[in-house]
C-alpha cells in the first residue's frame, strides 16, 4: 500500500507547478487511505477554493480544523474561502486566529487589511498592509494592496511611490502598473493614465478591465473611436463584462450609432439587470431613436434602482415635458432643485434652467456641473502649459466653436455676422465640433470664415491644441451646456480669452469662461451676481439676426396647413418641452373666452399630441381645436407662419429665435416676463423692436391681454403693419449695426487682457 505522506509529498509538489488536476488525484488518494489526514483534506479543499468552489472549499478546511486547529496556515485559507463569498466577519475571525497562532504572518496580516478595507476601515488596513511589508520586504501583493488603499483615501503622491517600489521588486507586475494608471486618471492626466494602462496591457493583453479602463479614459480625452477598439477589445475577451458593454454603447451614442448603442445596453442589462447607469443610457439611445414611452420606463427604472440618481431624474422630467405629460413634473423638478441647492450632485444645467428654477439656483447647477470639468482639466492644462502674447494686435483672432454649423437655429441667426465680420478688425475662425451634416446653412457658414475647422472627430486635447496653435484671442463659445457642445476643449484654456454667447440662455458657471455677451432686458444689471461671467452688454437686444433668411414665395393655405379660413389662429410653434401645464392653462382659458378661435402649435410626438388633446378635453375645449404644424425647410416653415393671427409664448422658456422668426415672418409675439435668462429673451427681442404693448409681467396679464387682442381686430392689425416696418427700420434686424458694436466689445475685452485688468463688466449701450 502506498504511503500517504508520499503521496501527499507528491501531490503538493504537483500543486506548487500548478497543476491542480494531478494535485487532486493525489490528495484523493491519501484521503481514500486516511479519510480524515487534516493536511491531505486542507490543500484538497485549497484547490476547491483556487477552482471557485468555495462553499466545498469551507467544509473540507472546517473539517481539517477539526482535526488540527492549529496550523495558522488552515485558518488563514478557510479565511480566504469565507472572504471569496463575501463573509468578511467569518474571513475576519479565520484570519484572528491564524494570528494568534502565529504571530509573525505576513500573508494572514495582508489578508486581515483587505477584509479591513472592504468594510470601510482604510486607516486600519493600511496599518495591516505595512506591518506585512515590514515582515516581508519584498512582499507584492502587500504592496500593491497598500497602493490600491492609499489611492482610494487619495493619497496620490504615496501611492504612486508603492506602485514604482511593487515595479522595481517586479518589473512585469500588471496590478503596478494598472494602479499607477488609475491614479493619473483620478488626478486628471489622461495621456499619463493612458500610457501606464498600455503598459499593463503589454503584460497582459486580454485583461478586459484593462482594456476597458484605457477606453474610458480616451472617451474622456473625446477620443470616441479609438475609445471603441478598447470596449470591444474588453467585450470581445469578456462578453459578460457590462460595464465595457455600457461604455461602448456611451461612445456609440456620442456618435450618433444609436441602433448599435442600444443593442450593446441591451447586452449589459441582459448580463446586469440591476445596472442604473446602463438603464439611463439606454433610456437616453430611445428617446433619440423616437421611442418616448420606451425611454420613459428606462428613466423609472434607473431611478428605481438608485433613487438619488439625479441625472436620470433630470432626463425623465425633459422626456415628460417633451410629450407633454406633466403629471409627475412638478414634484421631480423640486426634488431635483433640492438637489442642486443642497449638494454638489451633476445635474445637467440645460435641462435645469429649463424648469421653473431661479437664476440663483442655476447657477449653482451649473458650477456643480463646470467643477467637474474644472477638476478633470487642470492637470492636463499643466502639461499642455499654453502660453498667451499679451500686446496691441490691430487685427484679433475670434474663434467661433459650435456643433451647429448645419441647419439649427444657431446657424439661422449666426450666418450673416461672420459674413460681415470687419477684416480689418477680426480675422475668423469657426471650429465645427459637431457632425458634418452638409446643406445651405453649413456651407455659407464655412465659406464666410476666413479658416473653418472641423474639429468634431478630435480628442478634447487636440481640439485644443489647434485652437491654440492657431493663435485665437477670443474663443466664443456657440453652445455652452446644450446638446453637442464639447465644454471641456475650453475647459483645457487654449485661448487667453473665452465668451458664452447665444446658444446658452444661462451662465455657465465656470472658471475658463470669462464674458457672457447679454443685455439689460434679459439679465438686469442687478442680477449680474447670478452669473460667473463678466456681462458685455449690447446696447440692444444680445441675439444677432440674418436680415437674408429666405421666406417661400409660395404662400400655403390656411386649409393647406389644416387651419379653417374663419377663425382665429392664436399659434405657438416653439418646440413642444417649452409648453407647461400652466401656461397650456392659460391658452385654454383663452380658447374658452375668443370663440371661433384654434391653438396651432409645432407637431409633437404621437404621445405628446395625444397628451395635449387630452390636456384640452380636461380644460373643456374640443382637441379638434387643437392643430399641429409638421416640421418643415426654413423658408417654408417662416411663410406658414403667416397664418397666425398672434404667436402666443411659452413661459418660463420663452421663444428665443423663433420670436425673431414669427416678426421677420410679420405676426405679433406675446410674451410674459420672468426672472432668468430663459424667460426673457422674447422680452428682449420685443422691447428692441419697441412693442412694449407686448410684454406683460403676469400670467394674468399675459391671459387678459391674449383675449384682448384677438378682440381688437383694429389694434392687432396697427400692430402688424408695424411689425412689416421692422426690417428696415428696428435695431433688431440691423446686423451690420450689431456687428460694429460686438467687434467694439471684443477689442474692449482684449484691451482688459493686455492691460493685465481682470475680466470686467463692459457695457457698449453708448455705443
Amino acid at each position: 500500500m502506498a504511503n500517504p505522506q508520499q503521496l501527499l509529498t507528491q501531490g503538493m509538489t504537483w500543486h506548487q507547478r500548478g497543476d491542480l488536476l494531478k494535485a487532486e488525484q493525489f490528495y484523493s488518494k491519501v484521503l481514500s487511505i486516511q479519510p480524515k489526514h487534516p493536511d491531505a483534506l486542507h490543500l484538497r479543499g485549497l484547490i476547491l477554493h483556487q477552482q471557485g468552489d468555495h462553499q466545498q472549499a469551507i467544509k473540507l478546511i472546517g473539517k481539517a480544523i477539526k482535526i488540527n486547529s492549529t496550523l495558522a496556515e488552515m485558518h488563514n485559507n478557510l479565511g480566504e474561502a469565507y472572504r471569496a463569498i463575501g463573509k468578511l466577519t467569518d474571513a475576519q475571525s479565520c484570519y484572528r486566529k491564524a494570528l494568534n497562532i502565529r504571530a509573525n504572518f505576513p500573508e494572514a496580516i495582508n489578508n486581515l487589511g483587505l477584509v479591513l478595507d472592504n468594510k470601510g476601515l482604510a486607516e486600519q488596513a493600511i496599518k495591516n498592509f505595512k506591518l506585512a511589508i515590514k515582515m516581508k520586504t519584498n512582499y507584492v501583493d502587500a504592496r500593491v494592496n497598500l497602493a490600491g488603499s492609499l489611492k482610494a483615501q487619495g493619497d496620490f503622491s504615496a501611492a504612486l511611490s508603492c506602485c514604482d517600489e511593487v515595479l522595481a521588486i517586479q518589473p512585469d507586475c500588471l496590478a503596478g502598473y494598472s494602479i499607477k494608471g488609475l491614479i493619473h486618471y483620478d488626478t486628471g492626466q489622461l495621456e499619463q493614465s493612458i500610457k501606464f494602462l498600455k503598459q499593463a496591457l503589454n503584460i497582459s493583453p486580454n485583461d478586459a478591465q484593462i482594456n476597458n479602463n484605457i477606453g474610458v479614459a480616451l472617451r474622456d480625452m473625446g477620443d470616441l473611436k479609438e475609445a471603441i477598439k478598447y470596449y470591444l477589445q474588453a467585450v470581445n475577451t469578456n462578453p459578460n463584462h457590462a460595464e465595457a458593454l455600457n461604455n461602448l454603447g456611451v461612445a456609440l451614442k456620442e456618435l450618433g450609432q444609436y441602433q448599435d448603442a442600444s443593442i450593446s445596453f441591451n447586452k449589459a442589462l441582459a448580463i446586469k439587470p440591476s445596472y442604473p447607469q446602463a438603464h439611463f443610457n439606454q433610456a437616453g439611445v430611445l428617446a433619440k431613436m423616437g421611442a418616448s414611452a420606451e425611454a420613459v420606463k428606462s428613466y423609472r427604472q434607473a431611478l428605481l434602482l438608485k433613487p438619488d440618481y439625479q441625472e436620470a431624474r433630470c432626463e425623465l422630467i425633459h422626456e415628460l415635458r417633451d410629450n407633454c405629460d406633466w403629471a409627475e413634473v412638478d414634484k421631480l423638478t423640486r426634488q431635483l432643485i433640492k438637489s442642486v441647492t443642497t449638494s454638489t450632485d451633476n445635474v445637467y444645467p440645460f435641462t435645469f434652467l429649463c424648469l421653473s428654477t431661479t437664476a440663483q439656483q442655476q447657477l449653482q447647477c451649473a458650477k456643480n456641473w463646470a467643477n467637474k470639468q474644472e477638476a478633470q482639466a487642470t492637470k492636463i492644462s499643466a502639461t499642455l502649459n499654453f502660453k498667451f502674447d499679451k500686446k496691441n494686435k490691430s487685427i484679433l483672432r475670434i474663434g467661433y466653436i459650435s456643433a451647429d454649423f448645419h441647419e439649427h437655429a444657431t446657424a439661422y441667426l449666426i450666418s450673416e455676422l461672420f459674413e460681415l465680420h470687419d477684416r480689418k478688425n477680426v480675422e475668423i475662425f469657426g471650429y465645427s465640433c459637431g457632425p458634418q451634416k452638409q446643406g445651405e446653412a453649413h456651407q455659407r457658414i464655412a465659406t464666410a470664415c476666413d479658416h473653418f475647422i472641423d474639429i468634431s472627430d478630435l480628442p478634447h486635447v487636440e481640439a485644443a491644441k489647434i485652437i491654440h496653435q492657431d493663435g485665437i484671442d477670443i474663443l466664443v463659445d456657440l453652445k455652452g451646456y446644450t446638446q453637442g457642445a464639447r465644454a471641456e476643449i475650453l475647459a483645457l484654456r487654449p485661448a487667453p480669452i473665452q465668451v458664452n454667447y447665444l446658444g446658452y440662455p444661462g451662465t455657465m458657471g465656470a472658471d475658463f469662461i470669462d464674458y457672457l455677451i447679454t443685455d439689460k432686458v434679459v439679465v438686469p444689471t442687478e442680477d449680474s451676481n447670478n452669473f460667473s461671467e463678466q456681462l458685455v452688454y449690447m446696447p440692444d437686444c444680445y441675439q444677432v439676426n440674418d436680415r437674408k433668411r429666405k421666406i417661400s414665395e409660395t404662400l400655403p393655405t390656411r386649409v393647406e396647413c389644416g387651419l379653417a379660413d374663419d377663425v382665429f389662429v392664436f399659434c405657438c410653434l416653439n418646440t413642444p418641452y417649452k409648453i407647461t401645464s400652466e401656461i397650456f392653462s392659460v391658452w385654454m382659458r383663452v380658447l374658452l373666452k375668443v370663440e371661433n378661435s384654434v391653438l396651432w402649435l409645432m407637431a409633437s410626438t404621437v404621445q405628446g399630441e395625444k397628451n395635449l388633446r387630452k390636456e384640452a378635453k380636461d380644460r373643456g375645449i374640443d382637441p379638434e381645436r387643437i392643430i399641429f404644424a409638421i416640421k418643415l425647410p426654413l423658408d417654408q416653415h417662416l411663410a406658414r407662419f403667416k397664418l397666425g393671427d398672434l404667436f402666443l409664448d411659452t413661459f418660463p422658456v420663452t421663444a428665443h429665435t423663433t420670436a425673431s422668426d414669427a416678426l421677420w415672418a410679420g405676426v405679433p409675439v406675446l410674451t410674459c416676463l420672468g426672472d432668468s435668462f430663459v424667460s426673457r429673451v422674447a422680452a428682449s427681442i420685443l422691447t428692441t423692436a419697441n412693442f412694449p404693448e407686448l410684454i406683460e409681467f403676469s400670467l394674468q396679464g399675459y391671459e387678459n391681454r391674449a383675449i384682448a387682442l384677438a378682440n381688437r381686430k383694429e389694434e392687432l392689425l396697427q400692430i402688424r403693419n408695424r411689425i412689416e416696418n421692422l426690417k428696415q427700420v428696428s435695431p433688431l434686424f440691423d446686423t451690420p449695426a450689431f456687428t460694429q458694436t460686438l467687434e467694439i466689445g471684443y477689442a474692449k475685452i482684449w484691451q482688459n487682457f493686455i492691460k493685465n485688468t481682470p475680466p470686467t463688466l463692459i457695457d457698449l449701450s453708448d455705443i
